[in-house]
């Protein structure tokens, strides 16, 4: 559980500070990260509801990002890269 939740939290912040998903998409995966991390922590019964509520996210985000209409090129920002003097 500790990775599933890792990846989710993963997921929640760069989808909060980038904006490539919905941010609700984002905000409830920061939810669940946060309930797996403590659904693991306690290890009771308490585990299951978090997983199912992953597994039900996965669907979700699936659906959602599949069904998304793409985003224009034009639209995107190339990232601001900083390059040494001299550098290849």
């Amino acid at each position: 559980m500790q990775v599933e939740a890792l990846s989710l939290g993963a997921v929640a912040v760069s989808g909060l500070l980038f904006g490539r998903i919905p941010r609700w998409l984002a905000a409830s995966a920061g939810a669940i990260a946060v309930a797996l991390g403590v659904g693991y922590t306690i290890s009771t019964s308490f585990q299951t509801a978090p997983t199912l509520a992953w597994f039900l996210w996965m669907a979700v985000a699936s659906v959602t990002l599949f069904v998304q209409a793409p985003r224009n090129e034009s639209s995107v920002q190339p990232a601001h890269r900083a390059v040494a003097a001299g550098a290849v």
